[in-house]
């Protein structure tokens, strides 16, 4: 089962990857979309790995 440090370095790489700012407008907010899908879908599957997780806590922690 993976823990709260699985958990942890996989909202790190959301976090360090968040740069959206080198695309125009359009680009910002299509990459913003599909950062926002990818982090939902990454909750899903980790929810299912682990009942206890959290996703509020998991958004959080990506968007630090």
């Amino acid at each position: 089962m993976m823990t709260e440090k699985d958990f942890e370095r996989i909202a790190q790489v959301f976090r360090v990857n968040h740069d959206a700012n080198h695309y125009n407008a359009a680009g910002k907010e299509i990459a913003e979309m599909t950062r926002c899908n990818l982090i939902d879908d990454m909750c899903v599957e980790l929810k299912a790995i682990n009942p206890r997780f959290n996703k509020e806590t998991f958004i959080k922690a990506c968007n630090q």
